[in-house]
């Protein structure tokens, strides 16, 4: 007789998502039901072939999906794609998901949620960030129906270790080789989440669901500045390596988009 539970990953094939499935995976304690919209990707394929992972297909903004993928799980980690989806959108689908969790009687339901910037931020509108702000409404939302019938959590990231090696923390180099770091981060702390530990902070909270349950889980790797960024490249590079700090106002016409970056 199967006793392990059943899990529906929700971005699956995303960047968190790949460690959440091979770490439900690994537990030997639970299945992983993938929902993907193209179940014969490069990615999709290689989550296939774990033990104890299955795909259905469909995406996270038809409903009639969303009823398909949820229905007979034990649990859901949902982490939708806010830069696809748009901000509008995927405070529908985040609150229809959550609903349609509800119906389906799941038992666990895990939120992929960013820090709401806006609300930290004092409702500074500079600190408007649809991304962030969309994913950080939906936890506060979610959490606020209370822990009756079905136990939820958060599971909150900041940036991703892994943009240390492309996208948003990658330096400039220089004409005499050096590199330059600039952003608008002074002499503050990043709370850095290395992609390779989402997936046994996840396992964990499936885990201790009573310890879980109503808790929004803020996680880092590390939490460090630009300058220690800086510092550390130098040793391990043995480049000279600067630091610059810019306004906000110059540094996002600079990095946007981050080409090429899979962490996107």
């Amino acid at each position: 007789m199967d006793m392990l539970k059943e899990i529906l990953v929700v971005g699956g094939t995303g960047a968190q998502g790949l460690p959440v499935v091979k770490a439900l995976s690994d537990s030997g304690r639970y299945k992983a039901r993938v929902l993907t919209r193209n179940t014969q990707s490069e990615r999709a394929q290689a989550l296939a072939a774990l033990p104890n992972v299955t795909l259905i297909q469909g995406t996270q903004d038809n409903q009639k999906d969303l009823h398909r993928a949820f229905n007979g799980v034990y649990g859901a980690w949902v982490n939708l794609d806010g830069f696809v989806l748009g901000e509008k959108t995927e405070l529908f689908y985040g609150i229809r998901a959550y609903e349609i969790a509800r119906h389906e009687k799941v038992q666990h339901y895990i939120w992929a949620a960013i820090d709401y910037s806006l609300k930290k931020a004092g409702w500074d509108e500079k600190y408007h960030v649809g991304h962030n702000n969309a994913k950080g409404r939906l936890g506060d939302f979610i959490l606020a129906q209370g822990q009756e019938g079905m136990k939820s959590s958060l599971f909150t990231t900041g940036p991703y270790m892994d943009m240390l090696f492309d996208g948003m923390f990658l330096p400039k180099t220089l004409d005499d080789g050096s590199l330059l770091w600039e952003a608008p981060a002074s002499d503050g702390k990043i709370p850095l989440i290395a992609l390779h530990d989402v997936g046994a902070y996840v396992l964990s909270m499936f885990d201790n669901v009573e310890q879980t349950a109503g808790m929004n889980l803020e996680v880092a790797t590390d939490q460090v500045s630009m300058q220690d960024i800086a510092d550390t490249a130098a040793i391990v590079t043995g480049k000279e390596t600067h630091f610059q700090f810019v306004p906000m106002e110059e540094y996002l016409p600079k990095r946007e988009p981050y080409l090429n970056a899979p962490a996107n």
